[in-house]
Formats: C-alpha cells, structure tokens, sequence
C-alpha cells in the first residue's frame, strides 16, 4: 500500500461539505471515497489542511483523527494563520435582483469583460437565463464570447480545465456560472476581467459562494456588486444514503448542520458578514429607502431589464422614459410643473443640461470653439441668466455658417443672427428680437 510522507488537502472545509445532505457529490454513497481519505490521513507522517475558511469542521476533524491514537491532542496539530491577508476587496449591495441585473447590463452595453455568478441553474434568475438576456442584448455567440457553466457532467467539468486559455481569448466578453466553479477553478490573468456580479442564495455555504468570485484572483475593479436573496431554504427530499458507521464523520455531520443552519438565519446576515471579514471584503449594505422616488427608481430598474430582455411594451418604456425625464428636475420639483414641461418643452430640458455641460467644459479650456457658449460669454450671461433685450455677435458669418443650417436667410447680423443659432440649438423659439418701431412724425 502506497504511504505518502505528507498528504495535502487543499480547501478541506468544502471537501467536508460534499459531504453533507444526500451527498451528491458521491452517488449517495460516500462510505468508499470517506475510507479512502481516512487511509491516506492515518498512514501519512504528516498532513496539511489548507483553507482561508477554517472553522471547527476542519479542527474537530484533526481532532478525532488524533483522538483514534491518543489522548494528547493538543501535542499532535498545529493551527498556522499566515500574515498575508486576503487581497482586499468591496461588496456594493443592490435591493432587488432587477436592480443588479440592471448593472450587469449597463456595464455590458459599456464594453466591460463580466464574471457573474448566480446560485440558480434554470428559471428566470438561473444561469441560463441570464446567459440568455446577455446574448439578446449584445448578440454574443455561446462557447466564445459568453461561457456558461451549471451542469455537473463529466465533459461541463472538463470545459473548465482551460479556463484560463477559453475566458483569456480576446472574444471572451463574459462568465456566468452557478456552484459548479467552486475550488480549483482559478484565473489568474491581471487586470482582464473588468466586474464581479454575486448573487448569493443562502441555500449555498458561504465559502463557497466566496470562494467562486475568488477564482477570478486580479479582477480590474475589486469592487464587486452584490445582491442577497433573504429567502431561506425549504430543506431537501431525504434519500437512501450510505453513510459511514465512524464516530468522526458522526462528528462532521453534527458541524455540517450547525453551519447549514447559521447560512439559513438570514435576519441580520451574521455568518455571511463574519465569512466576508475572514476573506477581507468590505460590505457596503443598501440604504433601504423611505422616499416614493424610491420606489419609482425601483419601478425603473424593472423595466429597464424588461427592455434589455425585450418583452417591454409601449407603454413600460414611456413610463421609463418619464422616469428618467423626472430625475433631471430637484426631488421638490412640483408635479403638475414637471407634467407640463414633459408635454411641451421635454427636450427643451436636455439641450438645458448639455448647454451647462458644455458650459463646464469651457471653463477647462484656453481656446474655445463652441459657438453658443461664445455668443453667452460676449453677451455676458451664463446658463440660466434672462437673455437682453439686445445680443451681439461678435462670430463671422464663416464661423456660424460651419455649425449651423438655418431654414430661413439671416437679416440681421447682430441680435437677429444670435436668435437664429438660439432658437437652432434649443429646437424652439427662445428668443427673438422685435423690429424697431418707426418714429412717427408730429404734426
């Protein structure tokens, strides 16, 4: 029989978790693979276990190894905690899952590379929805720009093994998997992944779902967005399972469901937020919101997944578009104000904004060529000042020519020509000069 001087375990606390509930993982029959690990511990000189997650499953299963030979436990382990801390990184929470999926969309329509895990496999929240949502919206091919990873089969299994040569490719735009990346899967390229999308569920350890977002080492933004699904688990149908007759894998048992357990109490997210501090990560929580400007951006976020996945009628995108039309105005802008602005004057609104814009940019600048802002400074206004009964021009007709088309001849060089490039750049009548009235002669 083959006795190894040091046998290594790496990420035990997750190979301990296979064996938990039907223990899938071994065919509802984890007596031989149990056994076989047992024979490789105790005839070993020495084993190492290696996690950023030790916890009692792992002590209290050295200790009955130990305790198989003697009762002198403490002079046979050692707990080594290295220096290193994990790299550091941030959780910004979302509400809902609309919220975040609404993320995961504007940073696609931004070109940036994505790694999502979602803990379902099928349904509207499933990896093969999203994957599904994402090739609609940027029309991207299965197997080359967007990889998806939920079955458990033997050839799902070996895709992975070229992780790093398949999400490396330069069409490689996005990752979305569930639990099947767990440990082992690691990509470490710096700096090519640009975001990091975890939704957590909490019918799944938390290692684990930490240690998936783990497997991309050098994501660009360490800042990860993060939605947590508060409902708890519903248990499992029991099946006829082989377990072991071993007072250790009794022992494991007994931890495995304190930890299920702990994962299930969702109330205040206890052993999520300690998890978080083992593995460095910083959780910036949701603020949850009182304001009905609240609930309308809600209302929003809903649907805008709605256009993205194409199901959205006429009538959702004309409540997104007033949505967002509302959010250019302070939070106390009257209502019934902002109603009538929205059926007369709705982009009037945002030649507004880009003019201030503009405005900022000038500021930056020695040289200026935007003509508008030009005919502001030599009027001396800004944005938002009255306009003067009188505007000059100090532009050349070759200047205003070049930017501007107008649908009528120009018949005055001064405050006619500067209400023509107004009135052209709002899209609306904004200022006009009126004709100087004849002095009548007295009789």
């Amino acid at each position: 029989m083959y006795c190894p001087i040091t046998f290594y375990i790496d990420e035990p606390e997750t190979v301990f978790a296979s064996f938990s509930g039907n223990c899938d993982t071994h065919r509802q029959d984890p007596a031989p693979n149990w056994n076989v690990l047992l024979g490789h511990i105790q005839t070993a000189q020495k084993v190492i276990l290696m996690d950023a997650f030790t916890t009692n499953l792992s002590t209290n299963f050295v200790k009955g190894i130990i305790r198989q030979h003697t009762d002198h436990i403490a002079d046979h382990y050692e707990v080594v905690t290295t220096k290193e801390p994990p790299s550091p990184r941030e959780f910004v929470e979302t509400e809902t899952f609309d919220v975040w999926m609404s993320h995961i969309m504007h940073s696609a329509e931004r070109g940036k590379k994505l790694y999502i895990y979602t803990p379902y496999k099928s349904g509207e929240r499933g990896v093969a929805a999203v994957s599904k949502m994402l090739q609609k919206l940027k029309g991207w091919e299965d197997n080359k720009n967007i990889f998806s990873y939920y079955a458990e089969e033997d050839k799902e299994k070996k895709l992975l093994c070229d992780a790093e040569k398949l999400w490396g490719s330069d069409d490689c735009r996005c990752v979305v998997t569930n639990g099947t990346i767990s440990v082992g899967i690691n990509f470490n390229a710096k700096d090519f992944l640009d975001r990091i999308y975890g939704f957590y569920a909490p019918f799944i350890p938390v290692r684990d779902f930490l240690q998936a977002l783990y497997g991309v080492r050098h994501p660009k933004f360490t800042k990860m967005i993060l939605y947590r699904e508060k409902q708890r688990t519903f248990g499992f149908e029991r099946k006829h399972v082989n377990h072991p007759d071993c007072d250790i894998y009794r022992q494991l048992q007994k931890d495995l469901q304190i930890e299920l357990d702990a994962n299930d109490n969702t109330k205040n997210w206890e052993t999520f937020n300690m998890m978080c501090g083992i593995a460095n990560i910083v959780i910036y929580p949701i603020q949850i919101s009182m304001s009905h400007v609240d609930n309308q951006r809600d209302t929003a976020d809903r649907l805008q997944v709605k256009t993205y996945n194409t199901t959205a009628t006429l009538d959702d995108r004309l409540q997104l578009e007033k949505f967002f039309f509302k959010t250019k105005f302070l939070p106390f802008a009257p209502e019934d104000e902002m109603e009538k602005v929205w059926s007369q004057k709705k982009d009037f609104i945002d030649k507004i904004l880009e003019l201030k814009g503009r405005w900022e940019i000038s500021k930056q600048k020695a040289m200026n060529s935007d003509l508008i802002v030009q005919v502001f400074k030599d009027n001396n206004i800004q944005p938002g000042d009255r306009f003067p009964p009188r505007m000059v021009n100090n532009l050349s007709f070759e200047q205003i020519c070049e930017k501007f088309y107008f649908d009528r001849p120009i018949k005055n060089a001064q405050s006619g020509v500067v209400a023509q490039m107004l009135n052209a750049f709002f899209g609306m009548r904004v200022y006009h000069c009126k004709k100087t009235q004849k002095m009548t002669k007295g009789k």
